[in-house]
């Protein structure tokens, strides 16, 4: 069955083409890394990880990098505001 993406637009006689193709091109957001990094900096469960950490508690996988808690590859999102849902 033909849809929209398997037909080619067709040209008139005047060598226009009747319908027009756009792409719109996106690139990777980085926001919400960025408010993880200033909620991992100010929630108190953040910060109490953070003490832990420094304090020799806290094992391996669990390190802090460029502004954020990790665990192993897992970023630990803090419990502020709706970070999490996001």
């Amino acid at each position: 069955v033909a849809d929209a993406l398997s037909r080619r637009d067709a040209d008139t006689a005047d060598g226009a083409s009747e319908g027009a193709a756009f792409c719109i091109i996106t690139g990777p957001s980085f926001a919400l890394f960025t408010d993880i990094r200033r909620a991992t900096a100010a929630a108190a469960d953040a910060l109490l990880l953070q003490q832990q950490l420094a304090a020799g508690e806290l094992d391996e996988p669990w390190r802090l990098a460029d502004g954020m808690l990790l665990h192993g590859r897992r970023v630990f999102v803090p419990a502020h505001d709706d970070l999490r849902h996001q």
